[in-house]
């Protein structure tokens, strides 16, 4: 039997030959896939949290798309701050404020390097454990595998919190969010767009009792989805 992955892959060449003769209605007249649009903003301002790895580049590209303005930087260590500051400032950039360990972020966040396909957790030492926008590009087995090791990382009584591209029980809605599905099966291994009542089960499986899903608001598209460990 094909799945949705797969049939997705098949029929994809029918929206591209749709699209080009004209046939897809342009979204909320904007021309855009998710039909969103905001008033103009004369200044954006960006805040920046954590100038490691890619962090540098990105502060780099926001400072070089006109009417954009990096106001804050913040990082655990300060020479990584300081380095942002300091481009900003050779680049003839406006002044940031940077943010660090003096305000007590290091007293509560701590940063691992991991795996989490593979890693195992310290058991039942975690209050509440996040994943977002994440378990769109995994499998069905993956996930489960994923929810089974948050949840005996999870205290009695912990939350799950899952964030993500999600649709109604036909796959169908919202349009964004059935549209990007079609884009992961194309584009990735794993990757697709599954429904709340879906991660639910998946939920379920991993030892969970799901609760709420709440939509986020525009234009956001993603859809939350928690959970308790019993």
């Amino acid at each position: 039997m094909q799945n949705r992955r797969d049939f997705l892959k098949g029929t994809a060449w029918m929206g591209a030959a749709a699209a080009l003769s004209g046939c897809v209605t342009k979204l909320g007249g904007t021309g855009t896939m998710s039909g969103f649009a905001v008033k103009p903003i004369a200044t954006l301002r960006t805040a920046h949290i954590g100038v490691g790895m890619r962090g540098p580049a990105a502060v780099h590209r926001m400072s070089a798309i006109p009417g954009t303005r990096v106001t804050a930087i913040c990082d655990l260590w300060q020479d990584r701050v300081d380095a942002q500051l300091k481009w900003l400032k050779d680049n003839g950039k406006p002044e940031a404020k940077g943010y660090v360990a003096q305000f007590g972020l290091a007293e509560r966040i701590e940063c691992r390097a991991g795996d989490y396909h593979a890693d195992e957790y310290e058991a039942e030492a975690y209050d509440v454990v996040t994943i977002f926008g994440a378990l769109h590009q995994e499998s069905p087995e993956q996930i489960v595998d994923i929810l089974k090791r948050a949840n005996r990382a999870l205290k009695p009584g912990g939350r799950l919190l899952v964030l993500d591209m999600m649709t109604d029980a036909t796959h169908t809605a919202p349009k964004f969010s059935a549209l990007f599905a079609v884009n992961m099966a194309l584009t990735t291994a794993n990757g697709w767009v599954f429904s709340d009542e879906e991660l639910k089960g998946w939920m379920k499986e991993a030892g969970f009792t799901p609760e709420a899903t709440q939509i986020a608001p525009p234009p956001m598209p993603h859809w939350l989805v928690t959970a308790r460990k019993d």
